[in-house]
């Protein structure tokens, strides 16, 4: 962790929440060594040690079945080597929209960050979870038969608008360019 800095909120004299840099914290400081690593000047990395938190417990609760993840991400080296994301993933959307300041508005938009599959797959290893799967959430879906599924449903559905509100949703999950399309699902898998 030589010359890696920490950002944090800080408040600033009018009462606005500002970025600061200091000292990294000795859990961050652990990962960054396990990983080893490397950022160029200015480049930012998220860490989310809560991950390994969540897939601990997760593991910890299976005795056997399986662990599925569905939330947007890329592999570690993308995260790293990707010209777009230099300056990080954390991101605030309000209403559906991007936010420029995420730390403009405190309680009124949503910050979000780019999930680490890398992170997700190694520490599924270390509590005992093999990945069997990693793929964008609209292919998984028609690979796992939505459509015979969904088509399953209407025949028994009475409804003729709960089925066209069905056959809607299902067409928006799968469109290239919806929803689905950017977010990935990480099927694990634990064998006691």
């Amino acid at each position: 962790s030589d010359g890696l800095r920490e950002m944090y909120v800080d408040v600033n004299q009018a009462g606005d929440f500002v970025w600061t840099h200091g000292d990294v914290d000795s859990g961050v400081a652990g990962f960054c060594e396990q990983i080893d690593l490397q950022l160029a000047e200015g480049q930012v990395y998220e860490v989310n040690l809560a991950a390994e938190e969540f897939v601990a417990r997760a593991a910890l609760l299976i005795d056997r079945g399986f662990l599925v993840t569905v939330d947007y991400g890329a592999q570690r080296a993308d995260l790293l080597k990707a010209p777009h994301r230099h300056a990080g993933t954390l991101r605030a959307f309000h209403r559906h929209r991007m936010i420029d300041d995420v730390l403009s508005h405190p309680g009124e938009q949503d910050l979000t960050t780019t999930v680490d599959w890398t992170q997700m797959a190694e520490a599924g290893e270390r509590h005992g979870l093999e990945v069997l799967r990693l793929e964008r959430l609209d292919q998984f879906l028609l690979s796992e038969d939505l459509l015979g599924q969904l088509m399953n449903l209407s025949e028994h559905e009475a409804d003729t608008a709960e089925v066209v509100r069905l056959r809607a949703g299902a067409r928006e999950l799968i469109m290239p360019d919806a929803m689905a399309a950017y977010f990935q699902v990480m099927v694990q898998r634990k064998i006691s």
